[in-house]
């Protein structure tokens, strides 16, 4: 058996009520639940949320089950992959799971072919743990990352070991210099002002994840910082960059998206 689940949750710090925006015709929270809905690999849906109105609009796009989210899941301060736990383990029960397809209320870029595609592609890896959506973002290479550093001493060791960032003189004390790299050690003769220049940047968008119930049944083994992914990770890469939405400056890039492949 192949079962989906989402979660949602009422409360956002950087974009209030983002589930429930509207995007062309439906709620965000509702594109990833009818992509699911929609797959013919996919047996059951469960979604879970603090807030009533998510509910109702999970059983109105046909998920299986709905589960309230406890208070202590509800917080800003709640990790996901705990709520992913406490839901799978809420629905397992004397139910054999081939896999668990894990979305998110806030990330609706994803289509049920896509979903099928990658069911597919693991059941065919055996020795994979998972498969997850991915975007090439080249603009966000840790190789442009800068970081803030107010300990003038500890900005110059760390800018020192950066080749070709000679410090000295005045030029030491001034502010500027507390614009550090994030990581110096990933600089090398090839890296540039070309954003291209290194080897491509892929990130997990979060639009969707197929695992094997192992992943969540020892989640602590899997690898940081989304440890439901387990440690053997496939990657299901993304023609058009996605992302999960936690801002409503990012909004231009879901409609683009959809528009595209909806």
């Amino acid at each position: 058996m192949i079962i989906a689940i989402s979660a949602g949750r009422e409360g956002s710090k950087g974009f209030p009520g983002k589930n429930l925006y509207k995007l062309g015709a439906y709620p965000m929270m509702a594109y990833p639940i009818m992509a699911a809905y929609n797959c013919e690999l996919v047996d059951k849906i469960y979604f879970s949320s603090d807030c009533e109105e998510q509910i109702e609009i999970a059983i109105h796009y046909g998920v299986t089950a709905t589960y309230m989210r406890p208070d202590h899941l509800a917080s800003d301060s709640a990790l996901l992959e705990d709520v992913y736990v406490w839901l799978y383990n809420e629905v397992r029960r004397n139910m054999p799971i081939e896999f668990i397809i894990l979305l998110m209320s806030n990330a609706p870029c994803i289509t049920s072919k896509m979903l099928e595609e990658m069911i597919l592609i693991l059941r065919e890896n055996k020795e994979a743990d998972s498969i997850c959506t991915i975007s090439k973002y080249n603009m966000f290479h840790p190789n442009r990352s800068r970081k803030i550093i107010e300990d003038w001493e500890n900005a110059k060791r760390v800018s020192d070991r950066v080749p070709g960032n000679e410090v000295g003189g005045d030029l030491m004390q001034a502010s500027i210099r507390k614009l550090i790299p994030y990581i110096p050690e990933i600089f090398d003769d090839k890296t540039s002002c070309d954003r291209d220049c290194n080897e491509d940047n892929w990130i997990y968008d979060c639009s969707a994840a197929v695992v094997k119930p192992y992943c969540l049944d020892n989640i602590k083994e899997g690898i940081l910082p989304q440890r439901w992914l387990g440690k053997n990770i496939l990657g299901y890469r993304q023609e058009t960059p996605a992302v999960d939405i936690d801002y409503e400056w990012q909004v231009g890039q879901l409609k683009y998206w959809l528009e595209k492949y909806w």
